[in-house]
């Protein structure tokens, strides 16, 4: 049973891990290096090292595919937020981006905690997270000039 689940856990995180870097690859293209990159970079950095700290403990043979995950979804926050300096978007439409992008990665930490630290009665709200930031990164997107 745990097998399955893992499997599937593996497969899911693999399909997310390939849509972030996807979105990280089009926010690079689209963003501009900048001096926001800077703390933008140290915020995640603090952010995935404090998810990882909570979460280590029962990582087991999840330790590497979470790190990993861990790691491209906080390249793909900081790039959504060049996108704030890019001229590719007005700045309600990057505005839009980075929140999406923020939102993203707080569903993925709620999923997180749930499944490897302590499961929380109000966990289907990562599910509003995710919707809301994919929302708002369709929405940006479809006013790109």
């Amino acid at each position: 049973m745990f097998e399955e689940k893992r499997g599937a856990l593996l497969t899911g995180l693999g399909s997310f891990l390939l849509a972030h870097v996807a979105y990280a690859v089009v926010f690079t293209m689209l963003g501009r290096v900048s001096w926001w990159d800077v703390p933008s970079a140290g915020v995640l950095l603090a952010a995935g090292v404090g998810v990882y700290a909570l979460l280590k403990a029962k990582l087991a043979a999840m330790r590497i595919p979470v790190i990993v995950y861990i790691v491209v979804i906080s390249v793909m926050v900081s790039r959504a937020a060049t996108t704030l300096s890019g001229p590719a978007f007005g700045t309600g439409q990057a505005a839009m981006i980075a929140a999406g992008a923020v939102s993203f990665y707080v569903s993925d930490t709620i999923l997180a905690l749930c499944r490897f630290r302590r499961p929380w009665r109000y966990r289907r709200i990562s599910l509003a997270f995710y919707y809301g930031g994919q929302l708002l990164i369709a929405l940006a997107a479809s006013g790109f000039r």
